[in-house]
C-alpha cells in the first residue's frame, strides 16, 4: 500500500513538469537538479525571491541564457540589490566547480557569478583574488569561487563599484 502511495507521489511529480516535459526534477533545499541529456546536466538555480532563478549548465559551468534568463534580465534592475545581499549565503548548492565535484559552488557563488554576467565586475577589484590560471577549461572566475572569500568585504566592494559605474 506505501509502495502505490508513493508511486502515486512520484508521478504526480513528474507530471506537474512546469512546461519543461523533457526535464526530470529533483527539488534540494535552494537548488533543484535537472538532468537534460546524458551528455550534461541543468540545474535550476532558485533563490528564496521567486522571481530570481535561472539555469546553470554543470558541463560548462555556465549560466544558460534562455527564457528564464531573459525573464531575469528584464526584472534585473529591481533585484540587484537583493541579490548583492546573496553573495554572502554559504548554502551549499549541487553544482561545483567546474569538473571538481567535490567542489561545490555556495549559493553566494551563484549570485556573484549572475551579478558578474549582469555588469561584467572586475574580479581582483571585487575578490581581492589574482585568478590568472584557469585549469581543466573553467571559465574564470568559476575556479577561483568558494568558501574562503570575504564575503562581506565583497559586498560592499560590488556596492561600490557599482556606484561609480553609475555616475
Amino acid at each position: 500500500m506505501r509502495f502505490c502511495c508513493f508511486l502515486t507521489c512520484i508521478i504526480f511529480l513528474c507530471s506537474c513538469s512546469n512546461g519543461h516535459s523533457k526535464f526530470v526534477e529533483a527539488k534540494e533545499p535552494a537548488i533543484r537538479s535537472i538532468k537534460a541529456s546524458k551528455q550534461e546536466s541543468i540545474i535550476v538555480v532558485s533563490f528564496s525571491d521567486k522571481d530570481v532563478a535561472f539555469y546553470w549548465n554543470i558541463s560548462t559551468s555556465r549560466i544558460v541564457e534562455d527564457s528564464l534568463f531573459k525573464k531575469l534580465k528584464r526584472i534585473y534592475k529591481r533585484k540587484r540589490d537583493y541579490l548583492i545581499d546573496q553573495v554572502s549565503d554559504t548554502t551549499r548548492t549541487t553544482a561545483f566547480v567546474c569538473h571538481d565535484p567535490k567542489r561545490k559552488l555556495l549559493m553566494g557563488d551563484m549570485a556573484y557569478l549572475l551579478l558578474d554576467k549582469m555588469e561584467n565586475l572586475p574580479f581582483f577589484e571585487i575578490t581581492h583574488i589574482q585568478c590568472d590560471v584557469i585549469e581543466n577549461d573553467c571559465p574564470s572566475p568559476v575556479d577561483c569561487l568558494g568558501s574562503g572569500l570575504d564575503r562581506p568585504a565583497m559586498q560592499r566592494r560590488i556596492r561600490h563599484y557599482l556606484r561609480s559605474e553609475e555616475n
